[in-house]
């Protein structure tokens, strides 16, 4: 607490009629000894907080109701944190009702604000990958009932915080739904109540976390590692190692988009030496994938393989989809071809390309027919290879892809015949890895190297 408390609300104290989250603060500041304030205090009220030493200037009925009126305010901060657990419970039941049942469960209820709101956050986070415009949906749904906390109840500053932290969930909502100008500004709001609340130190970690994948997102890469570098230390210094591991793992992925792979890959090692995953189900399976991923883009084929001999079984089953295990499949074929077992590359990169198709994404298929085809060439088969490269760069064109990357397409097509394999090879690995570039930074220029 920062502020001095004014006599109107030592009076308050004294009386009893103190907010809580203001009470308990005022009582914590008048114990550490502010020299300023214990001036302010009446005798007997400084007798009870020890702040001064009796001499009898108040009467025995005094320094009684003083006493009386001290532990009044101590105890509604207690009563208050009890209040508290139990509603949280009470929201966590809630929560998996509405995930059971639906919505439909929230018509039949009347419970305290608090416990929907609660629910409602927690529900709008569980269903982030699943349904991202109902997470959206869900986390407004919060803001609307966090504005129906009874302040008198739960104190000025408890509401304003947890006003804050809805404001910033929803603003996460959006980030989840690529409604990024929204989620500015839903975390400009939280900015505002955050400067308005008790100033609590986990809560700001919570809006840096939030503001990082944000920035990630509109490929801000470098503001987003400095943000996770605030929380990491916060929560390292406040002993929570699997948030501080899990922002290490965050920060190792954007460090990777940021073209230093090997940093990367060292960072997702650090994290995933921190995290708990009994707390967190699928953190250690997504910094696995995310280590894979940065290993093979560091161009560390041997380390690569490695990590999939002992943990591929695991990212296959995990992988959540057909699609996502499609894309680890792919990566299984550049680590194949990396380590120049070329046939099995190739292989692999014609089943997960003709598979993509099937799933209509043909974007992606395209990709890895320049992975299918760099395969082709290293097996001597030029014939083959151009035929797919025509297929892919035929689709890159009907897709309208933007005007970088149709630079670097209409490069690779007008050397197809006027190229030898081996120099077609490496414009065609030029061409893949800008093609991967440019989805993560979307400013990136194509600038092959000669050859």
């Amino acid at each position: 607490m920062s502020e001095h408390p004014s006599s109107e609300e030592l009076r308050s104290l004294q009386d009893g009629t103190l907010l809580p989250g203001r009470a308990s603060a005022i009582v914590l500041h008048l114990v550490a000894g502010f020299a300023a304030c214990r001036e302010a205090i009446p005798p007997a009220l400084g007798v009870v907080l020890g702040t001064r030493p009796a001499r009898g200037e108040a009467t025995p009925e005094e320094e009684a109701a003083y006493g009386e009126a001290i532990q009044r305010a101590a105890a509604r901060p207690l009563q208050l944190d009890r209040l508290l657990r139990g509603q949280r419970t009470d929201a966590a039941e809630l929560a998996k009702r509405i995930l059971a049942e639906g919505m439909e469960v929230l018509e039949a209820l009347g419970p305290e604000p608090l416990v929907v709101c609660e629910a409602l956050l927690q529900t709008s986070w569980a269903i982030r990958h699943e349904n991202p415009s109902l997470m959206v949906m869900l986390a407004r749904f919060a803001i609307v009932k966090a504005d129906e906390l009874s302040i008198p109840v739960y104190g000025e500053a408890f509401v304003t915080d947890f006003r804050c932290r809805a404001w910033a969930e929803y603003g996460n909502a959006q980030r989840v739904a690529d409604q990024h100008d929204q989620a500015l500004y839903s975390l400009g709001r939280a900015h505002e109540l955050y400067e308005h609340g008790s100033g609590d130190r986990g809560l700001e970690a919570r809006l840096l976390d939030v503001e990082a994948s944000l920035a990630a997102a509109r490929r801000q890469y470098g503001a987003a590692c400095i943000a996770l570098d605030l929380v990491y230390r916060f929560h390292r210094r406040h002993g929570d190692l699997h948030l501080a591991g899990r922002a290490l793992i965050s920060k190792g992925l954007y460090t990777g988009y940021s073209g230093e792979p090997g940093e990367a890959a060292r960072l997702i090692r650090s994290g995933l030496a921190l995290v708990n995953e009994t707390r967190e189900p699928g953190i250690v399976t997504t910094g696995l994938h995310n280590l894979l991923f940065v290993l093979v883009e560091a161009g560390d084929y041997r380390e690569a393989q490695k990590h999939l001999l002992r943990y591929g079984s695991r990212l296959r089953q995990e992988a959540g989809g057909e699609v996502s295990r499609l894309k680890l499949r792919g990566v299984e074929g550049r680590i194949a071809f990396g380590l120049k077992r070329y046939k099995q590359a190739e292989e692999i990169f014609r089943r997960v390309r003709a598979a993509l198709e099937e799933e209509n994404l043909p974007y992606k298929a395209a990709l890895v027919g320049l992975y299918h085809a760099e395969a082709l060439l290293a097996l001597h088969d030029p014939a083959e290879a151009r035929a797919v490269l025509l297929e892919a760069i035929a689709v890159f064109k009907r897709l309208h892809i933007g005007p970088e990357e149709m630079v670097a397409v209409n490069l690779l097509r007008h050397s197809l015949e006027r190229l030898g394999s081996d120099k077609l090879a490496i414009l065609v690995r030029e061409v893949s890895a800008f093609l991967r570039r440019i989805e993560v930074d979307p400013a990136a220029k194509f600038n092959p190297r000669p050859i």
